[in-house]
């Protein structure tokens, strides 16, 4: 029994897996004053389909590697999440930075705002801040995406894992 993640098909379902993600930024790019109800419910579907796709993702390895716990489920999705974090950060940053820049000027000008309308003294350089803007942006995407993936992947490892045992981390062997 193999019970070993397969690296490379874990990348290939990462990148479907991410391009729903890619799919909503782009859409946030394109309409970037759509009204708040509209946007969460595109939040709140995007969330859906990625935990949709996951299961599925996560019951096929399962199934095509049974008997499997809930550590070695739990391995695959977090897998499929760390390849999907890096997808989607690093698109995402490549979206800010080459097709609209502007947006992360807006950034970091809206925060210089809101820091001077709340009269809070800063050590913040906004020339540095602003040339540093991209890095903030993919390292905070890429951990934001790996975080959800995890509890997203820790949550749905119990429903599909096929083998019964005490210990969550047990592979079975």
């Amino acid at each position: 029994m193999n019970n070993r993640i397969k690296w490379s098909e874990a990348a290939t379902k990462a990148f479907i897996l991410s391009i729903v993600t890619v799919v909503y930024e782009i859409i946030g790019v394109i309409f970037p004053t759509m009204p708040g109800m509209i946007a969460g419910l595109l939040s709140l579907l995007k969330l859906v389909v990625i935990i949709i796709m996951l299961r599925k993702m996560m019951a096929k390895d399962a199934i095509d590697r049974a008997p499997l716990s809930y550590g070695g489920t739990f391995r695959y999705g977090l897998a499929v999440c760390f390849f999907s974090s890096l997808i989607c950060s690093a698109v995402i940053t490549l979206l800010y930075t080459v097709v609209v820049p502007e947006i992360a000027e807006q950034l970091v000008e809206t925060t210089f705002m809101v820091l001077e309308q709340s009269n809070i003294e800063t050590m913040l350089d906004y020339n540095e801040l602003s040339s540093g803007i991209f890095k903030y942006i993919l390292f905070s995407k890429f951990f934001s995406c790996i975080i959800s993936g995890m509890i997203i992947s820790a949550i749905l490892a119990f429903g599909t894992k096929t083998l019964n045992s005490d210990n969550p981390f047990d592979d079975g062997e």
